[in-house]
């Protein structure tokens, strides 16, 4: 291979790296900026949440290997009337309780991000950990990880 041919790779790779870089950076910022937005807001529900009352409407049991997920399905109003639909998964202990078309006691919060109406919401009783987006950070640093390599490669192939 000619030094010419190198140093077009090379380049290539760090065009390549760099904006993968900066592609998985952003993505990484606005993944933890929602997660802490989700964390602080279900951590707000359990004192300055308003009770209110729920009707389950769906449920649906996953089998993920040996692990059995319960979510359920209902609709809460906003302070203006206008229906939000929650989807949440239980724990087992609160899942024999449940039926479809029981009236359940939830929490709720309405919040507001960028101009956006959001509703936070959780059934009483109900100890399921609250999600968190561990897996999409976990992503973006693993291309992170991609780019940076991809990043030395390329100032490898330049260099020698």
């Amino acid at each position: 291979m000619k030094k010419n041919e190198k140093t077009h790779l090379g380049r290539a790779l760090f065009i390549i790296g760099l904006s993968t870089f900066l592609i998985f950076l952003s993505l990484k910022l606005v993944i933890e900026n929602y997660n802490q937005f989700y964390l602080q807001a279900f951590s707000r529900l359990n004192t300055f949440g308003e009770k209110t009352f729920a009707q389950l409407k769906d449920s649906h049991i996953i089998t993920k290997g040996f692990q059995k997920h319960f979510l359920y399905t209902y609709r809460i109003t906003d302070l203006e009337g206008e229906f939000f639909e929650v989807t949440e998964e239980v724990d087992e202990k609160t899942h024999r309780k449940l039926r479809v078309g029981d009236t359940v006691v939830c929490n709720k919060l309405v919040l507001n991000k960028f101009n956006k109406k959001i509703i936070v919401s959780k059934i009483q009783g109900n100890e399921f950990p609250n999600y968190d987006f561990e897996f999409m950070i976990q992503f973006s640093n693993l291309g992170i990880l991609f780019s940076v390599i991809l990043f030395a490669v390329s100032i490898f192939v330049i260099l020698f």
